[in-house]
């Protein structure tokens, strides 16, 4: 039989069950999902350039990925509502910056 040292192994499990019980107790799948719709909100504008968009982005402190015209954000379970708020001030300011005539 092969197996590999993660396979069922006690610890791994016991580690897997209690990651579930702190998400669980700490409600962070809804704290995510809320955290995700305040950035939603918070992003109204529609982008016609994701480089010019991330250039903008970057220059202001945000990081993310771009993948043609889609930006691929992924903020953490644990993410303070403070970062999500700078994040969304950060994706407002790009957006208009990236949008504006030049």
């Amino acid at each position: 039989m092969h197996a590999y040292t993660y396979s069922g192994h006690p610890v791994g499990c016991a580690v897997a069950l209690r990651t579930l019980q702190i998400l669980d107790e700490e409600n962070l799948v809804a704290d995510a999902r809320s955290s995700w719709t305040r950035c939603v909100h918070a992003w109204v504008s529609i982008l016609t350039s994701a480089r010019a968009f991330m250039r903008e982005a970057i220059a202001r402190g945000l990081y993310s990925r771009v993948r043609g015209d889609v930006v691929l954000l992924a903020p953490p379970f644990v993410t303070s509502d403070d970062v999500i708020d700078r994040a969304a001030e950060i994706l407002a300011a790009a957006t208009k910056a990236a949008l504006s005539p030049v």
